[in-house]
């Protein structure tokens, strides 16, 4: 028996215990992504400094490799404490790492507390992932769904909000963090129970490394991970790059994408029973692929703006699909959030890379072309998985 049918505190969750384990979803969108209206501002704030523009780009994109390096970690402590106490410290962290920006002068201080901020992210997305695990299949995919629905919900408020913000002075922008607050509150309902050392020691029995994630779909969430970053933080550079500068529109531009996100994040749990879970995979990265192709070729500014929403609504029903395949793979004698673990690392410590990867290409060829190329890639992988696909149908 796994230790998610045992454990009964877990199975009678209320609402608001609930609700803090869904706001995972959110913190990972405000936390790692939310902030790329501010850059542009920050960058200029900071022109004269040495590789300025560089750094900068590392200060929107070292929350997420952070948060993957973290997340081991992080799994191991709430095995210990349980995912109560990790989630109340690990906002703690997100608070004070999230919203110190605002008071400091210095692209090196920022850059340190971006990373507190990633560790607090990695330990409440964990605490979240392992609370859901613990849960009966049918509320685990309902919340699952809901974690992806929320993180693109929230997305539509905070963008605009930052963006305004960031139009008086790219410091406002930072306090948004201390919306964490009311999450903590949401969190002291969940049991202070929930530790699992039977579950890793099953895990760790079964001997897999990749916890049962097979490398093409560790592959594909690699890419998805980059399609990410060039969604919520690269974004604004390319809208720079046909004009649009004042981060109030950037703000407004991506609140329409995120909301666009939510067709796919809402349609998750209809689309994965229609398809079943390995089609609904392929669906959301050849949605992907097509909106980044869209962004890339696009000649106006509507156009680019529906082929990142296009992005969006792949990247958002592949978030879903990907983690009910992890934890599928884990197995019913193992530990439902290794698999989920090893594609949290896979996807976001891969976006470490990303900067390197459209500075070069945007440097050479220009900043569209980092969508061509990132569309070209995830054909790719869907290619790759599609052996896989038709023989499960």
């Amino acid at each position: 028996m796994t230790a998610v049918d045992t454990n009964q505190e877990w199975n009678r969750l209320s609402p608001s215990a609930k609700a803090a384990l869904v706001a995972g979803g959110p913190l990972v969108s405000i936390g790692m992504f939310s902030m790329g209206t501010a850059l542009p501002g920050l960058a200029r704030s900071f022109a004269d400094a040495p590789d300025s523009a560089f750094i900068v780009q590392i200060i929107g994109t070292i929350v997420a490799p952070v948060f993957a390096f973290a997340s081991p970690l992080m799994t191991r402590a709430i095995a210990r404490h349980g995912p109560r106490r990790v989630m109340l410290g690990s906002l703690l962290l997100f608070a004070a790492g999230g919203a110190a920006p605002a008071l400091l002068s210095s692209l090196t201080a920022i850059l340190i507390t971006r990373v507190i901020l990633a560790i607090g992210v990695a330990g409440a997305f964990a605490a979240s992932m392992a609370g859901i695990a613990r849960m009966p299949d049918a509320q685990r995919h309902r919340l699952l769904g809901l974690i992806s629905f929320s993180a693109g919900g929230i997305a539509i408020v905070t963008f605009p909000l930052i963006g305004m913000l960031a139009a008086m002075s790219w410091r406002l922008a930072f306090l948004v963090h201390l919306i964490v607050i009311p999450v903590a509150l949401l969190t002291l309902q969940l049991p202070r129970s929930g530790h699992a050392r039977a579950a890793f020691r099953g895990s760790r029995q079964r001997g897999r490394l990749l916890a049962g994630v097979p490398i093409c779909l560790l592959l594909a969430s690699v890419v998805i991970g980059w399609g990410m970053v060039a969604s919520a933080v690269y974004s604004p550079f390319l809208l720079g790059h046909q004009g649009v500068r004042d981060p109030a529109r950037v703000g407004l531009f991506l609140g329409i994408m995120s909301t666009c996100s939510l067709l796919g994040s809402g349609g998750y749990s209809m689309i994965q029973r229609a398809l079943g879970t390995p089609a609904t995979l392929m669906l959301a990265i050849l949605t992907a692929a097509a909106g980044s192709m869209m962004a890339g070729l696009a000649m106006s500014v509507p156009v680019t703006i529906t082929g990142i929403s296009i992005l969006g609504i792949g990247l958002s029903l592949f978030s879903g699909a990907i983690y009910a395949a992890a934890m599928v793979g884990a197995g019913p004698d193992g530990d439902g959030t290794a698999g989920a673990g090893v594609v949290t690392f896979v996807k976001y410590g891969g976006q470490l890379i990303f900067p390197a990867f459209a500075t070069l290409t945007a440097q050479k060829w220009g900043t569209a072309t980092v969508y061509l190329a990132l569309g070209a890639l995830m054909i790719g992988v869907a290619l790759l998985l599609a052996p896989a696909t038709i023989r499960r149908r």
